[in-house]
């Protein structure tokens, strides 16, 4: 009941443009994509979990997430001085997002209760919550004019943007993955009614207010 992703692959998904990852999905035919906001309040049910159970029979677990977060592509603001070429995000067009592998997310026979989708759906709540402060800070640099690349050609300015983007989306899908394992760890994968409670109402209050989660 714990996330499939660990730390690298995590920062791996969430380093791909959305429209990169969209691609690939069509064109390597790997697994399907669920946004967060394609569904009301991220609401999953057990068709989502459409992978194969591990056959390892160290896996204790009765269900896991496959989550990421991954940002869109954007629309380039340009500023050309003497010699260097600035390249900005052009505000609003930047989107962090969460979402799910439906067909790396799995489920044991038997296994499929209310209250075990519900731990599963609070890991997925989290990757919401991590993407929506990761997209607050993003937007705040991007007003604040600190969010940019430069380079002696464009083409340069870009990629600095893009490595620039790609810090701040890797600082919060780290720290997200830790709440991940504590949630787990503290809920025994939901296998702790009280936790699990606790967790509830933790997680129901971040989604209100994203900002009172644990920053990187």
């Amino acid at each position: 009941m714990r996330s499939v992703l660990a730390v690298v692959f995590t920062i791996w998904v969430g380093l791909f443009a959305l429209s990169q990852v969209e691609t690939q999905a069509q064109e390597r035919d790997t697994p399907s994509i669920v946004f967060y906001e394609d569904r009301d309040h991220g609401g999953l049910s057990w068709d989502d979990f459409q992978g194969q159970v591990p056959g390892d029979k160290k896996v204790s677990e009765e269900a896991e997430i496959a989550w990421g977060i991954a940002f869109s592509s954007w629309q380039n603001v340009t500023e050309h001085s003497e010699g260097e070429c600035v390249v900005k995000p052009k505000p609003g067009t930047l989107k962090i997002r969460a979402f799910m592998f439906p067909k790396r997310s799995w489920v044991k026979p038997g296994s499929k209760t209310a209250a075990l989708l519900g731990h599963e759906q609070g890991h997925f709540h989290l990757a919401h919550i991590y993407a929506q402060k990761a997209q607050r800070l993003i937007d705040g640099l991007i007003r604040e004019g600190k969010l940019l690349g430069k380079g002696k050609d464009c083409a340069g300015a870009r990629s600095a943007l893009q490595r620039e983007i790609e810090k701040v989306v890797e600082r919060y899908v780290e720290k997200c993955d830790e709440i991940q394992r504590l949630y787990d760890k503290e809920t025994e994968h939901g296998t702790d009614g009280d936790q699990q409670t606790v967790w509830d109402r933790k997680i129901k209050r971040w989604l209100e207010k994203p900002n009172d989660t644990p920053d990187p």
